[in-house]
């Protein structure tokens, strides 16, 4: 059974204690339920309302670039500069840097239900309004899972990955080049700690995000490279922690002997 409480920013002021008070009398009580959690709030947020922008509806399809914005959008770079801050000045656009390449940065839709309503119910509007939600449905899974939850569920680990450890200075994503392979790692989650001047920056976590996958060695391979990748760039990586975080499990052999510079996380972690 639903239960809503309106203006609740209002109540929990008079009430500090209110969300601890409603977790542990309401809180959901299995990891179906957690799952299930996921997918709510990757669809809804926090906030009932959006707006309908058109670049809004490049970077819930995908595009994070600024150039890949403009080319969906058909404008050049410098022209959607403005726009781009306006929607960030509005909090509609989060602008986010890499951590390991500093002049490049990503945009992410602040408002989950956009996405949603962009991703999704935008392209199937013709079936939704003749009432065929449940064959929009059937046809939009994978491309919820790869826009909608996958991405937010990246965020939600980066959150998590702030709150626990206690001597993270800065937590986000950032790209590893891999020129010897041709290619390059995608760091999901990265935890790094204060700036020390006159010091090498240190890595406290690398992590890898996968929603519905079942996460094994080779994950944990791919993040154990881009950590010597980021040593020889002079980086201090000593302590640092390959975390996987997985919606879907982690295979019999890396659950059973993960090693010691190694951490995995389910969704029982994050809402424990």
């Amino acid at each position: 059974m639903p239960v809503v409480l309106d203006e609740f920013p209002y109540l929990v002021k008079a009430s500090p204690e209110l969300p601890s008070i409603i977790q542990r009398e309401l809180g959901p009580g299995g990891s179906a339920t957690r799952v299930l959690a996921v997918q709510v709030h990757a669809v809804v947020g926090g906030t009932p309302a959006y707006r309908k922008e058109f670049v809004l509806a490049a970077v819930a399809d995908g595009n994070t670039t600024s150039g890949g914005i403009a080319g969906y959008v058909g404008r050049k770079s410098n022209e959607i500069a403005h726009p781009l801050r306006v929607l960030e000045d509005s909090h509609l656009l989060v602008k986010e840097r890499d951590l390991f390449r500093p002049n490049r940065s990503c945009y992410r839709v602040a408002e989950p239900l956009i996405t949603f309503y962009q991703a999704i119910m935008v392209r199937e509007w013709a079936r939704l309004e003749r009432g065929d939600a449940a064959t929009v449905w059937r046809g939009s899974g994978a491309r919820f899972l790869s826009q909608v939850v996958g991405p937010h569920v990246e965020v939600l680990c980066r959150e998590y990955a702030l709150d626990a450890d206690a001597a993270a200075g800065e937590v986000g994503s950032g790209v590893v080049p891999d020129p010897a392979n041709r290619t390059r790692i995608e760091v999901d989650v990265a935890v790094l700690a204060p700036v020390d001047h006159g010091r090498p920056r240190r890595v406290l976590s690398l992590g890898e995000v996968k929603w519905d996958r079942v996460m094994g060695a080779e994950h944990v391979a791919r993040l154990r490279r881009a950590r010597d990748l980021l040593t020889a760039k002079g980086y201090d990586t000593r302590d640092t922690v390959l975390t996987c975080y997985s919606g879907a499990g982690f295979t019999a052999e890396l659950g059973a002997g993960p090693g010691g510079d190694v951490r995995l996380v389910t969704l029982d972690d994050l809402y424990a």
